[in-house]
């Protein structure tokens, strides 16, 4: 199972896909994909997640628990996606600087 996970930290901006560049940021084949997506104490960070055409969150709360994701507590949205869609996880600051750790995890299909 393909895991992809990281810290963005934003300011005031931005992040429009943290999984830009990334070798699963367009899926090779059928998958259920999950996002986890938790937030720092102190910020407003809002969050979009999209599999292929389909938003499963717009410019939504994250949890503010202030550390790595927990499976499957964390658990913020799964879909199951086709080959060639994009993933998308994008993060806004609605003030000052904001961390945000996440973590998608990539279960193939068939």
């Amino acid at each position: 199972m393909p895991t992809i996970q990281g810290v963005s930290l934003t300011s005031d901006a931005n992040a429009n896909n943290v999984l830009a560049g990334s070798t699963y940021e367009i899926l090779p084949g059928p998958a259920v994909v999950e996002f986890f997506v938790v937030g720092d104490a102190a910020g407003l960070a809002r969050a979009t997640l999209q599999a292929g055409p389909e938003v499963l969150l717009e410019d939504n709360p994250i949890s503010r628990a202030a550390r790595s994701p927990i499976v499957p507590d964390d658990l913020t949205a799964r879909d199951t996606a086709l080959p060639g869609d994009r993933m998308r996880l994008a993060i806004r600051s609605t003030g000052a600087a904001v961390t945000v750790f996440w973590r998608v995890q990539i279960t193939p299909l068939g």
